[in-house]
């Protein structure tokens, strides 16, 4: 059986580059594959009116053929009309009269923009081809087709997270069904079975990240995480971590060697989803908790907007898992809006924060690119100099709180050295607190100069911080160390 297939138009959106066809055997109901074709850039045959394609007999069953003009009308300005052949040669010098002939006084051109001035219209009149559709011959038997059309290819759910895990993409965060995780068939991120689906918990714990990592998929809701292990063809299984931990915030939930680090309500953590969670966030405390840290937390920082967690967003650059938060400002006003960045440094087991505020990260590996997506609509390329856009960097660093003696004794403060290099032409600014006042500051310069510099006369407490703070587009200022020295006043009664 020769069956020819025309009239299949060209499709409208440019990332499709093919198809399949089925048919149904002699007296069947199913359809089974004809093959997928794809659609040619150059196709090597191509007709005039879709039954000749019929004739294309080496074309059979391996390629489409391209209908060239599909026997359409095209009108010149004097209103004569014909069909347009494949070949110029195939039309007679005659408007009216339109037969196969290979008349030498025809015009010869194998492509619309390579015909002009047929039949003695000027140059300006042209062919234009507005419909490109192609044909199919098939000669193939019932005995040769493929396996049956798949009529489970349904369309995806509306949600609002999506991965890649196992080949497939992997949906979360349905309003009707939050705890509902569902995937496609792998390698096809457009088909959506309806029995593909896993309920994670309930209802009332709502899907709020996705993370794949080491060949598992971490799941996150408000409450607790999960992992998921199998794959499309055998099905997946989920298990609930060991440390019963979610998270609100959506956005801060990253990959990296160290685990999924992510920000939960009471600090930030690194998790295998297998073992218990990691605390990485105990310097900064306050952000988290300001009525619970001790001594090893920064107390200069206000604490995150809880009603606004969600606007949290992370990543990790460079062994680096940075953070943006809404905090209040100094005075104690409610922020509503990113104002404050995190960041831990791994290699060195410390936090710093700054006033970038970004509302999203995106990190191009393949290009080594941090960006940060601005809350102006713009976006910015972090860690790429040692300017901020041609202004020099503002830096406020800002220590722990030290004491002299011990927590129940006072010292006499005399002098306090910093160990730092500073650029030429920089200036880095000490500022010393003791028992949270600010009782002196001075200038530092040069490259690790280790000036010692005098306290004022009788400066008496319990413990002391130091805030240093420089603009610089020098290459960097470098920070070793920093010394204070003081007289513990053993055996003195508080307060005298």
């Amino acid at each position: 059986m020769r069956l020819v297939i025309y009239d299949i138009q060209k499709p409208v959106d440019p990332q499709v580059n093919g198809f399949g066809i089925y048919r149904t055997v002699v007296d069947g109901t199913e359809p089974m594959l004809v093959g997928r074709f794809e659609i040619p850039l150059y196709p090597r045959f191509a007709h005039t009116h879709p039954w000749e394609s019929a004739d294309c007999i080496e074309s059979v069953d391996d390629q489409l053929t391209f209908n060239f003009a599909k026997a359409s009308i095209n009108t010149f300005n004097e209103g004569r009309v014909f069909c347009t052949m494949t070949q110029i040669w195939e039309m007679l010098d005659d408007a009216s009269v339109h037969l196969n002939s290979e008349d030498t006084n025809g015009y010869v051109g194998t492509y619309p923009w390579e015909i002009r001035g047929e039949f003695g219209v000027g140059d300006d009149n042209n062919i234009v081809q507005t419909r490109y559709t192609y044909a199919l011959t098939t000669i193939l038997s019932d005995l040769s087709l493929g396996d049956p059309v798949e009529t489970d290819h349904d369309l995806p759910p509306n949600a609002s997270l999506v991965t890649e895990f196992q080949e497939s993409l992997f949906l979360a965060g349905e309003d009707v069904n939050p705890h509902y995780l569902r995937w496609s068939k792998r390698f096809h991120p457009e088909s959506w079975p309806a029995v593909n689906f896993i309920e994670i918990g309930d209802a009332d714990d709502r899907i709020t990240a996705l993370c794949p990592i080491a060949g598992v998929l971490g799941v996150f809701t408000v409450k607790t995480k999960y992992r998921v292990n199998g794959n499309a063809d055998s099905g997946f299984t989920h298990f609930e971590a060991i440390s019963h931990r979610g998270t609100r915030a959506y956005k801060s939930v990253v990959p990296s060697e160290h685990g999924i680090i992510f920000t939960a309500d009471d600090g930030v953590f690194t998790s295998n989803l297998i073992g218990a969670d990691v605390k990485i966030s105990a310097d900064i405390e306050i952000l988290f908790d300001p009525q619970n840290y001790d001594r090893e937390s920064t107390r200069n920082e206000q604490p995150i907007n809880k009603d606004y967690f969600h606007l949290i967003s992370a990543c990790y650059y460079k062994s680096k898992y940075r953070f943006v938060y809404p905090a209040g400002d100094p005075s104690g006003a409610v922020q509503s809006t990113i104002n404050r960045e995190a960041m831990y440094d791994f290699d060195v087991k410390k936090w710093t924060i700054n006033t970038l505020a970004q509302a999203s990260y995106l990190v191009e590996p393949d290009i080594d690119i941090l960006t940060g997506g601005g809350q102006d609509g713009k976006l910015y390329r972090l860690e790429h100099s040692q300017s901020d856009n041609g202004t020099d960097i503002t830096m406020v660093w800002v220590s722990k709180d030290f004491f002299g003696t011990g927590p129940a004794g006072r010292s006499i403060f005399s002098y306090f050295k910093v160990d730092a290099h500073v650029g030429v032409g920089e200036t880095l600014l000490a500022r010393i607190f003791v028992d949270d006042v600010a009782i002196h500051e001075f200038n530092i310069t040069g490259h690790r100069t280790n000036v010692l510099n005098p306290l004022p006369e009788e400066t008496v407490g319990h413990l002391w911080r130091v805030q240093l703070s420089a603009s610089s587009d020098a290459g960097g200022i470098g920070i070793y160390g920093f010394t204070m020295f003081y007289i513990p006043l053993e055996g003195l009664a508080n307060g005298t």
